[in-house]
């Protein structure tokens, strides 16, 4: 799944983005089954309808990399682990992309989208694919972002190991300003 992710990202972000332009470009619906106040992911900060498939869990089982960082915005959201998980996450990658959102970089464990910023600086939001839930406590015991992918999450070595498809999104408080912008 993450490989795939990967690929989506790689070809929806661009162009979903130049796809923002057009006036009737509708990718996604917000789930029916939420309720008012869980219908976005990161409200104000990311405000992603949640699309009709997928969930948020009651413990999204961080890693805890993520979870300790200290400088993240969290969400998660949950999809089935199959072709139709596979459009879902492909919905959430589009609507980054008509929201002016492109690929940044290959990180551990998933890839990274930028917003740039009225004041020259970029919005970073890692997204990172895994199986839900995580296998054995993995969410508990997995390593900080900069350590080995194989050991974050899902390593997507081809067995299936049922479950479901979570895609933790970790929204960087700080922007990412080069030395000629200040913030």
């Amino acid at each position: 799944m993450r490989h795939l992710l990967i690929v989506l990202a790689a070809l929806a972000l661009p162009t979903a983005a130049l796809a923002q332009k057009a006036e009737t470009t509708t990718i996604a619906a917000p789930a029916a089954t939420m309720t008012s106040a869980a219908t976005t992911l990161l409200p104000g900060g990311l405000d992603l309808p949640i699309v009709d498939g997928s969930s948020v869990p009651a413990d999204c089982r961080y890693p805890a990399g993520l979870r300790n960082a200290g400088h993240f915005d969290l969400a998660c959201v949950v999809m089935p682990r199959d072709e139709g998980g596979d459009h879902i996450g492909a919905q959430y990658l589009g609507m980054l992309g008509q929201r002016g959102w492109h690929q940044g970089d290959l990180i551990t464990g998933g890839f990274s989208a930028v917003h740039a910023e009225a004041n020259g600086c970029e919005k970073v939001l890692g997204i990172y694919p895994s199986t839900y839930p995580p296998a054995d406590g993995a969410a508990a015991t997995a390593p900080a972002p900069q350590q080995d992918p194989e050991e974050f999450g899902d390593n997507d070595d081809g067995a299936d190991s049922g479950g479901d498809t979570v895609i933790w999104f970790a929204l960087d408080r700080q922007e990412r300003c080069n030395a000629t912008h200040a913030q």
